[in-house]
């Protein structure tokens, strides 16, 4: 035999339950709700726009970096990425905020497998797109006993920011030490000047040896491999040479 609440009991229990159901019911609602609202507060929204000088792969290392952060740092990004040089950040409503991320400006790559910046920092080729690579001057260093890891002096980076920006085009640049650099015409190959660190390129040392070179009785100024070169590096000479082959392996 089933025994059946009284009516009065039965009503108040179900009246208590379901006043349970609705309290849970709104709780769970209220938390969702401050839960989104958190988020809002602490994972702001990003309008993201950078320099188009980054390589694809940076590109999307930046945007996942600071997609995944609720504070951004400025100071941090450039440490954490060297190829940034600039972040600046606006606030929008309600929670965005608008970054933008400017490159720093490529100057040289450094014997194909760096490239030195116009702030001189040494970066690697990969934080830029493939054609601003291309586009770049390139110079050549002597490394003894071919050691690729060999660190690149203060010396020929304080050289290469300091120079004109029309010798980088105009002249490639062989430094064999801070006494013996090269600088050999692109437009001919067949002759070039050597200079030392302390001597800075100038269309005064173009001009003197063009008219040195015309005053040459030879008609070819290079021949088989041979280059004819004006050495300048001593104080009221000019000293007017062949050299031949590869001007890195001089001693």
């Amino acid at each position: 035999m089933i025994n059946f609440l009284p009516m009065d009991v039965a009503m108040k229990w179900y009246r208590g339950s379901a006043v349970l159901i609705a309290l849970l019911i709104c709780s769970m609602g209220m938390y969702s709700f401050r839960k989104i609202e958190a988020q809002s507060c602490y994972m702001p929204a990003f309008r993201l726009s950078l320099d188009s000088t980054f390589s694809p792969q940076l590109q999307q290392e930046l945007t996942k970096y600071i997609e995944s952060q609720k504070n951004l740092c400025p100071q941090q990004i450039k440490e954490l990425f060297p190829a940034v040089a600039a972040v600046t950040m606006e606030q929008l409503p309600p929670n965005i905020k608008r970054v933008h991320i400017d490159s720093q400006t490529p100057l040289c790559k450094i014997n194909l497998e760096t490239v030195l910046d116009k702030n001189g920092h040494i970066l690697i080729p990969a934080y830029f797109r493939s054609d601003i690579l291309n586009d770049l001057p390139s110079i050549a260093t002597k490394r003894p006993d071919h050691n690729i890891f060999m660190p690149i002096s203060s010396e020929l980076i304080q050289f290469l920011i300091s120079l004109p920006p029309e010798m980088l085009q105009q002249f490639s640049i062989m430094w064999l030490d801070k006494t013996k650099i090269y600088f050999i015409d692109k437009a001919t190959q067949n002759w070039g000047f050597i200079l030392q660190y302390q001597q800075q390129p100038s269309d005064y040392i173009t001009d003197l040896c063009h008219r040195l070179l015309r005053e040459q009785i030879t008609e070819n100024l290079k021949t088989n491999n041979t280059y004819t070169i004006i050495d300048l590096r001593f104080k009221g000479q000019a000293i007017i040479c062949k050299k031949r082959g590869n001007l890195l392996n001089e001693s």
